[in-house]
This record gives C-alpha cells, structure tokens and sequence, in this order.
C-alpha cells in the first residue's frame, strides 16, 4: 500500500514539474478558448483535488477542472481513469460568459447593482441579468462555448457552466429565462446539452444547435429544429425530436410533442447577386401562405446560421412579402417561418442567399437597372464588392479583387459577377454624349464655330472628353483638327475660329480617341446638301390603257383622275357560238390639270362588217369631287360624247358615269357605274353597265389587274344580259405595253374570249 501511495506520488510530482513547465510557456490562449489550457489525462485513483495540487499546487484550485468539463467533483472520490480533461494552464479568474454581440438596446445587471447599458465584449458574472428591449438582440457566449441567442424582450439570467456543477449530479443551467425568447446551441467542446431554466422549476435540455424557448406569462413553448430536446416540468419529462414542439403552463407537465408548422415554400427569390448604388441595395421576395399560420417571421442575416441578424420581422398572415432596402455591401441570408395559431414557431423555408454589391459612377452619370448598367461611356465604375467575388469583362477571365472599371478604357458590352453559388450577368448600355455644332461666318471669308455638349453631365470634359475640332474641306481627304476653347462661365460650351470658310464642306466635333460627337455643313453648303426633295407622284389608280372590245356592249374601266399617256391598242375577239372572229383598232389619250382630266379615243373599223365605214370617235371629261390623302380614296363623275365619223355611221351618242377608286401601297381598287343617255349605237355601247376591279404592282414597273364587267343591251329589239372576266397586266416606265384576256361565257355577240394588246407611253 506504501509503495503504491510512493509511486503515485512520484508521477503526480512528474506531471506536476511537466504542467509547470508548459504553464510558464503558455502566456497566448489556446486556440477556441478564452485562456491556455493542457490536456489532462485521468490516472486510476486520481481525484480531482490530486490533480489541482499537481498542476497548480494547491488543492483549493480543483474548480478549475469544472470550466471546461462535465464532472462531478466530490472530496476524495477518485475520477473516471482514462478521460482526458481540458484544463487551464494556470489558475486564472475569467467570467462566466461574455456578451459576444448585441444589436441596442440592451441592459445588463450584474448581481446586487442597478441595470446600465450594454456594451460589446462585456464580461457577465454568475447571476447577472441581461435584458433585451424592443427590436434588440443579443448573443451570450459561455466560458465552453455554448452559445445563447436573445430575441427582443427577452430577460435571462446567467448562471453559468461547468464551474457551477460543483458536487451536483445535475448540470446546472447555463441561464434562466424569465420572459421572451432565446436561442439555445449546443456546446461546442463536448456535445453536452444545453441547460436552460424556466420560473417554477422547469426545464430544458438541448442537444441541438437550433431550440428555441419562449416564455409568455407562465407559459413556455419548447421549438425544436435541429437535435433532440428533453423538456421537464412538475416531476414529468417528454423528448422532443426535430421539427416538433411542445409547452406547459405554470406547474402543469409538458405536453406531448406535435409537428411544427411546416415551412413557407418561396413564390419569388431575388436576384442571387444585386448590384447597386451605395446604400441603394433593395431586394424582396415573397412566399405562399402556410396552412392555419395566423402570423409569418421573417429573418434576415449575415451568417448562415442566422445568429448576426440584421432584421426579425413578424408580419401578419396576409402579409406574405418582405423586402429590404440601404444594406452595404456583403452576403446576407433571408429565411421565413410560420406561426400558427397555438404560437408555434415553425419551420423556416431554405434560406436564400444574396450578395449585395456595390455599384458608383465617378466622372459620368451611371446606374443600374434590372440586368444592366446605364452609364457615360466617359465614366469610371466603381465597385464595392464583398470577399470572394470575382469579376469577368465581357469574355474575359475571371478576377478577384476588381474595384474599378475604366468603360472610357474598356468598353465593355457586358459585366458578369461571380461568387460561390452565384453569378449573374449586366449588359452595359451606354449614354450618348452629342455636340449641336454652330457655325457663324467672320470676317470675309471666316466661322465662328460654336459647340455646345449634351449628355456629359458629371464628365471631366477637360480630361476624359478633350473635345476638338475636325473641318473637311473640299478635295482634301485628310481633316485638319482644330482646337476647341472652353467657355469662361459654362464648361459644356466650346469655340474656334477657323478661315478659308468657302472650302469646309463639314464640320465634325469628336473627342480625343476620334469618336464623332456632332456635326454641322455650313450654310452655303447645307442649300447644296438639302435641295428639296421632287414630289412623290400621286398614285395612278387602274391602268393606263384599259382593255376593250370590238362587241359595243363592253364598257372601259376608268378611274376618277385620268392618267397621262397615249396609246394604241388592238382587240381581237373570239365569239363561242361559231361566229367570226371579229378586230378593233384604238388610239387614246388623256391626261389631268388638277381635278379635271381630258381625253379622247379614235376607234377603227370592226373586220366583221367590212362593208360599212364604223370609224368612230368619243371625247370626255371628268371631274374629281373627292379625294382623301394620297389618292386612300377618289370619287368623280364623267361624260362622254361620242362622234361617227364614217359613212354610214348613226348619228351621236354619249354616257355618263360615276367612279370610286383607292391607292393603298401596292394596291389599287375602282368600281364604274355608267349610263347612256340615247339609243343610238354608232360609237358607245348600251348602257347601263358596271366594271370593278383592282390592281397589284410589286414591283415599280409591273402591274397587274383583274375586273369584272355586267352590263345591259337590247339585241335585236330583245333585253339582254352580259358580264365577262378580263385579266392582264402592264409592265413598263416610260415606255410600257399591256396584256389582256376577257372571257365572257353567253352566246354572241355577248361571249366569247376577247384578247387585247396595247402600247402606250407616260411622263
């Protein structure tokens, strides 16, 4: 027994001089803790007052192996052997917890004094209070690294960690919560649960990352969302798995856990990169509603873990929108969860990410706009960019670390962002910058020339534009550049004073690189430039030399203006009942002085009566009484006389008509109505009779048609009916000729096919 008591005391004197030699080494803390610390490994027998008197020399300093372990030290029980212990290196005094970081207004109380502002990094002794008002937060972290996150109006008090468990078999709370909401995490070191203390002695113990407990009045709501949580409450305890919750008022025992609700799915997710002005940055986005919610909270963070929140919101249930405006520059991470009408905190959608950057514009106007950059192509991006971005140029490489772009420089037609997880893509749409360039002679033969910029408003003109001169002259193919003198009182205005004023042919302004800002031809050559346009011709509605016939019964189709041209023409027809063929000769001219149109037409003899001298001839008149833009529509009215000018020829005859017509691009439309006004038959056919028709002309020179004629005639003392098809076409300018075919399916004289030709000419 001795000899084991010996040696024992031979390995802690060991460890003893080993642990003093580290802890006169380790003055910087130990990675992830508050202070240095050695790794203490448990020997059989040991008790916790061994191994203080063996690293720090004094059995007093065995609550220091509590800081950072779960152990139950009772005087001369012997430990676990084999469990490595985390232990300071030295004996030091430290506090409990410390408030890590706070959004104000938050107070503080430590035991026994008054409540005071908060303050970033503070220390919080055991039993010190710390209090959330409204829209504030704060983040408590422990001496082992378990954490606490405080919602607005929430009340804790801290007890503390390991350092408390003294001889207790129960690992005390790390904190109580007396009214509001916190945020247990799991610890860090060793996994073991969380602690937190509610009035009247419940009780929840977390192994989660993610519970969270409200206290309302004397009611508690246990949420969990990541882990497991055992909840205890008058002698009862249920566990709580993830996603589920659970409550208990006063000194009633929990209730058995029910699934959260369920979380909100997104409708509309923002752009995974923004882009903006500083302190412009503004995204939203929106959710679909979640059965039985009665209210929505909307979080918006810094950190995927949502513990740096930058915005809690709860909204009511019609509210299914959030939307943030004026962040800086950084990644920010935007989640949404339901709450029922039991107040059940429910489960939060998958968070969206978004990088917010920055966009400014020196030495030129610039913003940003949807997916792209409006901006003077005289101006200098500057970029805000959060770590990790990357920045591509057109087809570019990628880079790291871009702050400005020179668009003057570059000229970029497109600006990608890249970070992880995201990227996104601007056009770049660039401000025009002109010049309206004024010229005022001189002298006997000088300019003035006068300059006035438009668009460069914000532009260092002096440095970025640098705007001169460029005179053509005439025969010479170089220009001769000119400086431009800025204005005393407005920087957007410029003047030069050039001679030789009857050779410039034009007048450029342009800036430094060559590029075209305005430009001006002087008065004696601008008269030359700018002759007055010829007058677009009217349109010619139907055809310049309509078809016609041998048979009188068939009338000519003829337009309210009459067209200028002189043709001949020959018909020749083909009866269907056996007949002769039968041939008419024509010869025609017309033209129009504004409203009014003359015309006139010889016709030969038929082939079908040799016998008899037919010549004949007709005169007419028309008159336009309507006509609505270019000729869209035309009304008039026409007379016609006709005149027997062979022997044997009847006496005079004459019609009247009306006529509608209308040009439309490539087409024209015309509908004649005519009416005779004797019986004679000598040049003219019996009438009354109706022809329409319209024409198509794709190309300057072609123009095709088809009409459909019916007219009224007494044959051999018998009224009869007729009506024909007939289609053709012109080609031709000056000189043209045409082509007709007319079919008329009734017996003769009235049928047959009638085929005409016909060569003109026109202005």
């Amino acid at each position: 027994m001795m000899r084991r008591l010996i040696n024992r005391r031979w390995v802690i004197l060991a460890l003893a001089l080993v642990t003093t030699a580290r802890a006169a080494l380790a003055d910087e803390p130990t990675p992830g803790y508050p202070e240095a610390v050695i790794q203490w490994g448990v020997q059989r027998g040991e008790t916790c007052e061994d191994i203080a008197k063996a690293a720090y020399g004094d059995a007093r300093h065995a609550h220091l192996l509590l800081r950072y372990n779960r152990i139950v030290c009772t005087r001369g029980a012997p430990l676990k052997p084999g469990v490595t212990l985390v232990i300071p290196a030295k004996v030091t005094t430290i506090p409990t917890a410390t408030l890590r970081a706070f959004t104000p207004a938050v107070r503080t109380r430590a035991p026994g004094a008054d409540w005071s502002d908060a303050s970033s990094g503070m220390a919080l002794s055991t039993n010190s209070s710390v209090n959330t008002l409204e829209k504030a937060r704060a983040d408590i972290q422990f001496i082992d690294r378990t954490r606490v996150f405080l919602a607005e109006n929430t009340l804790v008090v801290i007890f503390g960690t390991a350092s408390q468990t003294a001889v207790s078999k129960t690992p005390p709370p790390v904190a109580q919560v007396e009214s509001g909401e916190i945020q247990a995490a799991i610890a860090a070191l060793r996994g073991e649960p969380v602690e937190i203390a509610v009035p009247d002695g419940g009780r929840v113990s977390a192994t989660s990352r993610d519970t969270v407990v409200e206290r309302k009045a004397t009611r508690t709501t246990v949420a969990v969302f990541d882990g497991t949580a055992r909840v205890k409450n008058a002698g009862r305890s249920v566990d709580v798995p993830t996603n589920f919750g659970t409550r208990f008022v006063g000194a009633a025992p929990p209730q058995k856990p029910r699934p959260l609700p369920p979380a909100p799915v997104w409708e509309a997710r923002p752009s995974a990169i923004v882009l903006a002005p500083p302190g412009n940055a503004t995204f939203s986005a929106s959710w679909a509603a979640v059965d039985k919610a009665r209210a929505y909270r909307v979080e918006l963070a810094r950190d995927e873990v949502f513990t740096d929140l930058v915005a809690r919101q709860e909204v009511g249930a019609e509210a299914r929108a959030f939307r943030a405006e004026r962040l800086p520059p950084g990644r920010y991470f935007l989640r949404v969860r339901a709450i029922d009408n039991e107040d059940f905190l429910g489960v939060a959608a998958a968070p969206i990410s978004v990088l917010v950057s920055e966009a400014a514009f020196e030495g030129g106007a610039g913003g940003v706009g949807g997916d792209e950059i409006v901006a003077s192509s005289y101006a200098v991006l500057k970029l805000g960019l959060p770590p990790g971005t990357e920045l591509a140029v057109d087809d570019e490489p990628f880079v790291s670390g871009a702050k400005e772009i020179d668009l003057l420089a570059l000229r970029p037609k497109k600006i990608t962002l890249r970070a992880p997880g995201a990227a996104r893509s601007l056009l770049v749409r660039y401000l025009p910058a002109t010049a309206s360039v004024r010229a005022e002679p001189a002298g006997a033969d000088g300019l003035v020339v006068r300059v006035v910029l438009e668009g460069a408003g914000g532009v260092d003109v002096a440095r970025r534009i640098r705007p001169r001169l460029a005179v053509l002259r005439k025969g010479v193919a170089a220009a001769e550049l000119v400086s431009l003198k800025a204005e005393p009182r407005s920087p957007m205005s410029f003047v030069a004073r050039i001679s030789g004023a009857r050779d410039v042919s034009r007048l450029v302004v342009e800036d430094f690189a060559g590029e075209p800002l305005g430009s001006n031809v002087p008065a004696s050559r601008e008269a030359e430039r700018r002759a007055p346009p010829a007058e677009e011709p009217i349109p010619v509605i139907g055809l310049h030399s309509p078809a016609f016939a041998p048979n009188p019964h068939v009338a000519d189709w003829w337009a309210p203006t009459a067209p200028g041209t002189g043709n001949v023409a020959l018909a020749i027809e083909a009866p269907f009942s056996g007949a002769s063929p039968d041939a008419q000769g024509r010869v025609q001219v017309s033209g129009a002085l504004g409203p009014v149109s003359l015309e006139g037409a010889f016709l030969t003899d038929d082939l079908r009566s040799p016998r008899e001298a037919n010549e004949s001839a007709w005169l007419g008149a028309r008159f336009r009484f309507v006509r609505v833009g270019r000729s869209a529509l035309e009304v008039g009215a026409a007379a016609r006389l006709g005149i027997a000018v062979g022997e044997g020829s009847g006496p005079l005859e004459g019609a009247t008509g009306l006529a509608l017509g209308g040009a439309d691009g490539m087409v024209t439309w015309l509908v004649d109505f005519l009416f005779d006004v004797d019986d004679g038959e000598a040049a003219y056919p019996y009438l009354p009779s109706f022809v329409g028709g319209a024409t198509l002309e794709p190309l300057p020179w072609l123009r095709a048609f088809a009409t459909v004629d019916v007219f009224g005639a007494e044959i051999r003392g018998e009224p009869r009916a007729g009506a024909g098809l007939t289609v053709g076409a012109e080609a031709g300018t000056f000189v043209y000729g045409g082509a007709a075919a007319r079919v008329a399916p009734l017996d003769s004289p009235l049928g047959g096919v009638t085929t005409t030709l016909s060569l003109g000419v026109r202005p």
